[in-house]
């Protein structure tokens, strides 16, 4: 799938589900993500679509920052979660973590992995954006691995 393709496919998104690797390539200007990923967010930020991540991405997203105890990059992560247009971080709940459970049955995926993707069949996601290929094992929601678009 490349860039064009991904742009036909994402307009027929309502919400999507967002992974760690996809908001840190965006907010780092990651080559050679960026391209498509300004769009994406900017599709987000324009409401065209919703976007979801889960708290655990939250988390993971928080812990480089504190580790590298960079305040400045702390306080930027903490405003795009804060701010960011059409984007919802959902908690994790008892539904979340039943599905989780059964992601982990099937597929072996780690549980953080499992959460994830856990939230964006609970939120009703249309797909999961991220790249990890592990995550083709789960069938209840399709995935964009960020690699196939670049």
């Amino acid at each position: 799938m490349g860039i064009s393709t991904f742009n036909k496919e994402i307009l027929k998104c309502s919400k999507v589900l967002l992974d760690t690797s996809a908001i840190i390539y965006f907010l780092n200007d990651t080559p050679p993500y960026q391209d498509v990923l300004k769009q994406l967010f900017t599709l987000i930020e324009d409401g065209a679509i919703e976007a979801v991540i889960s708290l655990i991405t939250e988390i993971e997203l928080l812990v480089g920052p504190m580790k590298r105890e960079n305040e400045q990059q702390l306080e930027g992560v903490k405003l795009f979660l804060n701010e960011f247009p059409n984007l919802t971080v959902a908690s994790v709940s008892r539904d979340i973590g039943f599905q989780a459970a059964r992601i982990r049955a099937t597929t072996g995926l780690k549980l953080p992995d499992a959460l994830i993707i856990a939230t964006g069949i609970v939120y009703n996601c249309d797909t999961c954006i991220g790249n990890d290929l592990s995550w083709k094992k789960c069938k209840k929601l399709s995935f964009i691995c960020l690699d196939d678009l670049v």
